[in-house]
């Protein structure tokens, strides 16, 4: 129980001593209209101003950036949020206009294949700025390429395309099972991993990601194990490598 009352106060003591930060970023996402047009189908501008806020608060003031219970470790954890917040949201900018063009080719696509329109409702939800922790939102274009690339493909070989979607099918329909279990986030993006691999390996993967060590990740998780590794609440972008998967 202290544990968890100082992890809840370590985040209020971290957002108090960057109020002023916090102000000047509230003023600083309204540079986000930038990108109003081209999120409009999903949310309005006001929306993703204050999905933005969010997320980044959330991140910038995790009780997490703590290391060391001490005053010298609090401070340094506070001056590592400052400087993170520092040209962020130009960057951000930039991001979210790459996201929402990729989504906007997807949704007039000319071959799309079954299911593109759920898979893009679910990884694009109205309120995706928020719900996805800020650390794996620079992860977004390479899934949402790696729908495109199979949308461009699907025809040459549909029989293929079935096969994979198969071998993707049991992982997908597991979120729903173990997605509020500790752990259960970082396998949702673990099975996004999968997707790219079965069906767009030149684009690369976050960590090495196989069938196997999916299975043994949601055993472990359905017992309780432990939790799955993932990237999801990382403040920084995950190295990016190849992880082949053979062809059925």
């Amino acid at each position: 129980e202290a544990a968890q009352a100082s992890g809840a106060g370590l985040t209020r003591l971290i957002e108090l001593q960057l109020r002023y930060e916090l102000a000047w970023l509230q003023k600083d996402l309204k540079a986000l209209r930038e990108v109003g047009t081209l999120a409009s189908t999903l949310m309005t501008v006001e929306s993703l101003q204050e999905q933005a806020y969010a997320t980044i608060q959330r991140w910038v003031c995790d009780r997490s950036r703590v290391g060391a219970l001490t005053a010298a470790g609090f401070a340094a954890a506070v001056e590592k949020a400052k400087g993170d917040l520092r040209g962020l949201v130009p960057r951000l900018g930039d991001l979210l206009r790459e996201i929402l063009t990729l989504r906007q080719a997807l949704l007039v696509h000319p071959g799309p294949y079954g299911g593109l329109g759920p898979e893009l409702k679910t990884l694009l939800p109205a309120d995706f700025v928020e719900q996805v922790p800020f650390g794996q939102l620079p992860q977004l274009p390479r899934y949402l390429k790696a729908m495109k690339v199979r949308a461009d493909r699907w025809k040459q070989n549909p029989i293929k395309d079935r096969e994979r979607a198969g071998q993707l099918a049991p992982y997908v329909a597991a979120i729903a099972e173990v997605g509020g279990l500790p752990g259960g986030g970082g396998y949702r993006w673990m099975v996004e991993e999968l997707r790219v691999s079965l069906f767009a390996q030149e684009l690369g993967t976050a960590e090495p990601v196989s069938t196997v060590k999916l299975d043994r990740i949601l055993a472990d998780l359905r017992t309780g194990a432990r939790p799955a590794p993932a990237g999801a609440g990382a403040s920084a972008p995950v190295p990016i490598v190849v992880a082949v998967v053979p062809s059925p």
